[in-house]
């Protein structure tokens, strides 16, 4: 994963970040109609600042989903728990000398997800024009930055998600291998976080806010694979993109492996 996010205000125009992310899963087709799964999904982030300062990220979730489909209607669910890991590193120069402060904080959330979609085409070429709905929640806790007598407890709203998607799904079949895609316009209705208050550790006094980076309420987002298919195996590739998304921009590269026992 690739790209770069707005950043906070007086810091700079952009901020980049890359990572990887790895997922494993186990799913069971209970009849033509149903399958039903499970996965477990970890993610490492990394980005500078304009300053120079750091953040690294990890994300931990595990999922349980399913997708019934019955006369050309298709119905996909998804249920999350995560953790999420945070480091920061900030250098302050004061009087002379540099400190180093950092901090280290886990938070923890939930997501759930709803799909409706109706399957048009012929055996080797859908397409499935859908409504998703998309719910998240992530609980922050007080930071608590250490290094030096500059170091700063920092109070962050929890952050609320809710977006509606429109799009479609479209999948080419052949003998031993296929083409899928989807395209989706994204529209969220939270207002996330603008600001965040701060205090020096052991200070007096109310918090001071800061202004954090606006967020996109609208956007698309695209992405396509491809599978090869040889007797139980098969292996695929795949690229995922944010278009018209100016608060983070992302890309994702990424390779699947399949046993269909």
């Amino acid at each position: 994963m690739n790209g770069n996010a707005r950043a906070m205000p007086g810091t700079g125009s952009r901020n980049d970040f890359t990572g990887f992310y790895v997922a494993a899963g186990l799913e069971y087709f209970v009849s033509e109609d149903l399958m039903v799964g499970g996965s477990i999904y970890h993610s490492d982030l990394g980005g500078t600042t304009g300053l120079g300062n750091h953040t690294d990220g990890a994300l931990w979730a595990g999922s349980i989903y399913a997708r019934y489909a019955e006369n050309k209607w298709v119905i996909d669910g998804q249920a999350s728990i995560t953790s999420i890991d945070l480091d920061t590193l900030r250098r302050v120069d004061f009087l002379g000398a540099q400190q180093v402060l950092e901090s280290q904080d886990r938070n923890s959330g939930l997501a759930a997800s709803l799909r409706l979609g109706r399957e048009l085409g012929r055996s080797d070429f859908t397409v499935t024009p859908g409504i998703e709905a998309r719910y998240a929640s992530v609980s922050f806790d007080e930071v608590t930055e250490v290094g030096g007598p500059l170091a700063l407890q920092i109070d962050r709203e929890d952050l609320t998600s809710f977006q509606l998607r429109w799009g479609a799904e479209f999948e080419k079949r052949g003998k031993s291998s296929q083409i899928k895609g989807h395209v989706d316009y994204v529209y969220e209705f939270e207002d996330l976080q603008t600001l965040f208050g701060a205090n020096f550790v052991g200070g007096r006094g109310t918090a001071r806010g800061f202004q954090l980076a606006s967020t996109d309420s609208n956007w698309f987002e695209l992405g396509l694979s491809s599978e090869i298919s040889s007797g139980p195996v098969s292996v695929g590739l795949g690229v995922e993109a944010t278009i018209g998304r100016d608060s983070a921009e992302m890309q994702t590269y990424s390779g699947r492996l399949t046993y269909r026992f």
